[in-house]
């Protein structure tokens, strides 16, 4: 009797081209064709699928109404673009017209593709797609990067009330006859880097949600669908324009299945270095040594598969600008927000180990995605090399004002995890050689320490909680320096960085430690 061969998943490690297999975790019957799986029907032929790209495909019946992708433009850097191609295949491409079409760049902040619109009248549109939402349920996924800091911005309209979607923390009108006003949200909209947008609309819950790299901002179960006749980009014909880059759009006329959800924003993230939330619990390995009991929120290895350089390969030689670092936990991103500003990767620095050295550079992420459920209570544990400086911001977190954690040799104006800064606090910092600094925070326990190189606290004092719900976008995640004009540079390296959204355990305080001295060579005491 024939048999067939069994895959546990779609390794392809030891997958023959063209040979037939039964997925056990699936169990569906799967051909690898060299380059991808194809599920096999029942009749033998393989399912149609709507390629994203190599990686990541969706059946058919959740292909997209419309797909914009600026990586499929054939134009010069700098052209108008006038007409952008809905790739879908379904012919709803959007038109701009002279000096109010936006612009295609061949290098975005971030290395791809992109189409760029100015903040003053720029705009697309296209006058049939919106005809197709007759059943009420939609789907809109985009990737956009923003040069300002408005907090009211219109990406898209397509709401029937008028005056554009107004996409700011608390507001939204897409696909809506009336405007959700003033709703309470879970985090304020991102600004830094690549970020996606989301909106699933589910009339048979009903369920109107919005997101930021696939998290949360808010929900709501009353609210009027309504569509408006044109569906424009940009802003440009509306109050609230937009200033940045918009790099793909994808549009469903049906509420998405998690699974599909999941598999946009996993090949969003992967193209473009856009954090994609994902949750971790339990304990967490920071290496083969050390682990820790509680999972860190994010986690910054130098490693050189987690830095991309400007032209979006792996950033692996010494002197290579990094442009996004990537969290080797959850897959959030660190990302450049001038191409002048760009720190550089020193190859086999320290211990055997790599490291990014700043000199005046900045690289910043959303934290208001990342802490959507962040209470206050905290731990920032990072390894660096001040390298002399004096006056510094190594890590924002948030920035605050004038707040630096070295003012000079022995004392600092910190705000690291706090809402306001401390005055003249000593940071236990030595200035001159690689360090280990530890900053956690209990509101429960109304505490806030700062250790150097473990032992005991060098500032104790009590907590100030940051309140990151309502923290605007400016105060999210900077790495360098206490602004994005880097205020307080630091001119010195940058080893690790790991933040865990509770008061860590002396305990997992001293795993850490111990982690971090092991790996780049820094003597540690126990707290």
């Amino acid at each position: 009797m024939a048999t067939i061969d069994t895959i546990a998943d779609r390794s392809t490690g030891s997958a023959i081209a063209g040979k037939a297999y039964f997925e056990t975790s699936t169990n569906k019957f799967i051909v690898y064709n060299g380059s991808a799986w194809i599920e096999i029907d029942s009749d033998g032929t393989g399912a149609a699928r709507y390629d994203l790209d190599l990686n990541y495909s969706l059946d058919t019946s959740s292909a997209p109404l419309l797909h914009l992708d600026a990586s499929d433009l054939s134009l010069s850097d700098g052209d108008s673009v006038t007409t952008w191609s809905d790739k879908s295949g379904n012919g709803y491409n959007f038109s701009g017209t002279g000096a109010t079409a936006p612009i295609f760049k061949t290098s975005g902040r971030l290395g791809h593709n992109t189409v760029l619109f100015d903040g003053t009248d720029d705009f697309m549109t296209n006058g049939s797609v919106l005809g197709q939402f007759t059943d009420q349920n939609a789907t809109l996924i985009a990737v956009f990067n923003q040069y300002d800091t408005d907090s009211q911005v219109d990406l898209f309209d397509t709401g029937a009330f008028a005056g554009g979607d107004r996409l700011s923390p608390d507001y939204s009108s897409a696909f809506l006859s009336a405007r959700i006003n003033s709703v309470s949200e879970t985090f304020t909209k991102p600004l830094f880097g690549n970020n996606i947008f989301g909106l699933r609309v589910d009339s048979s819950s009903p369920s109107y949600e919005l997101f930021y790299n696939k998290a949360s901002q808010y929900q709501v179960g009353s609210y009027s669908f309504g569509v408006a006749s044109t569906m424009s980009i940009g802003g440009g014909n509306t109050s609230y324009k937009f200033n940045g880059e918009i790099s793909e759009i994808l549009l469903f006329n049906q509420a998405l299945s998690d699974d599909e959800w999941n598999t946009i924003h996993s090949y969003l993230a992967d193209k473009y270095s856009a954090s994609s939330k994902t949750v971790l619990s339990g304990s967490y390995a920071l290496d083969s040594t050390y682990s820790v009991a509680a999972s860190p929120t994010f986690h910054f290895s130098p490693e050189a598969e987690y830095l991309l350089k400007p032209d979006r390969t792996q950033a692996s030689a010494n002197d290579d600008e990094v442009v996004a670092w990537r969290d080797k936990s959850r897959g959030l991103q660190l990302s450049s927000v001038d191409s002048t500003l760009n720190p550089i990767l020193k190859t086999n620095h320290i211990n055997g180990n790599n490291a990014l050295y700043f000199n005046g550079d900045v690289l910043a992420a959303s934290a208001t995605t990342m802490l959507n459920n962040y209470d206050g209570s905290g731990t920032l544990i990072f390894a660096f090399n001040a390298n002399g400086d004096s006056s510094t911001e190594p890590i924002a977190f948030p920035n605050s004002g004038s707040a630096r954690l070295i003012n000079d040799a022995s004392n600092g104006y910190m705000s690291t995890l706090r809402l306001g800064r401390l005055s003249n606090q000593p940071h236990g910092v030595d200035i001159n050689n690689p360090h280990i600094s530890t900053v956690t925070q209990s509101i429960s326990s109304n505490y806030y320490k700062i250790f150097g190189n473990g032992g005991s606290p060098v500032t104790n004092t009590t907590a100030s909680n940051p309140n990151y719900s309502s923290l605007v976008g400016t105060k999210d995640l900077l790495v360098g320096a206490n602004t994005l004009t880097a205020d307080y540079p630091l001119n010195g390296y940058v080893y690790e960085i790991l933040f865990f959204d509770s008061a860590l355990s002396d305990a997992d305080l001293n795993a850490v430690g111990n982690y971090l001295g092991a790996k780049y060579g820094i003597s540690y005491t126990a707290i």
